[in-house]
């Protein structure tokens, strides 16, 4: 609870300032908090990577295949807990987030 809150609020930060120069550079970080299984940290995550991505899209390049696994995952509904299926679909919103931009 406590993480996917930070990350929130780290996505907030880089919403709303348009010098994200100090997260620019996390790529690394960003690809191993894609490695997270609980889908309300990841769907945090994922928010966070986009609007990362929209202020630097060359640096993300090595999340790409993070991104693809877990839509893959998803679309196969494998390990999805009941509670993040939305009338049959398997967390929607986190398969809407990456497309949306």
């Amino acid at each position: 609870m406590i993480g996917s809150t930070l990350i929130i609020i780290r996505n907030k930060m880089v919403q709303h300032d348009s010098d994200s120069g100090v997260l620019d550079n996390r790529s690394q970080q960003m690809v191993q908090l894609l490695d997270e299984r609980d889908l309300g940290v990841l769907t945090a995550v994922m928010s966070l990577l986009v609007a990362l991505v929209a202020s630097n899209p060359d640096g993300y390049w090595s999340c790409l295949p993070k991104c693809v696994h877990i839509l893959e995952r998803l679309t196969r509904s494998q390990d999805i807990l009941q509670e993040y299926t939305y009338y049959g679909i398997p967390s929607p919103w986190l398969q809407v987030n990456p497309m949306s931009q």
